[in-house]
């Protein structure tokens, strides 16, 4: 999370406190969104950035094994993952996916 991003939760009225900051090593034969997912155990709510790429072309990276580690996360996790998009975060912009 980018502290642009930081600074947007606070915006929206979520204490600094409960922001955490993390940079997650990759394991061998292990993909981002692992990753990701191994790091937020005990997590009451993910978020992530995305680099913003459309959908048009989202689909044709998943068709090729490519991509979508923010979508990869969404699908997998077990808690809220707040994905925000790295050209304008601003509270409309926020999406807010329940996990399963």
């Amino acid at each position: 999370m980018c502290d642009h991003h930081a600074a947007q939760l606070v915006s929206c009225h979520l204490p600094p406190e409960r922001i955490q900051k993390v940079i997650v090593p990759v394991k061998p034969r292990e993909t981002v969104a692992a990753a990701a997912l191994r790091a937020a155990k005990g997590a009451d709510h993910l978020v992530m950035g995305t680099r913003g790429v459309g959908a048009v072309q989202g689909a044709v990276m998943r068709a090729v094994g490519l991509g979508g580690v923010s979508h990869d996360v969404v699908r997998q996790s077990r808690v809220p993952v707040t994905v925000v998009p790295i050209t304008a975060p601003v509270p409309e912009m926020i999406a807010v996916r329940d996990g399963g």
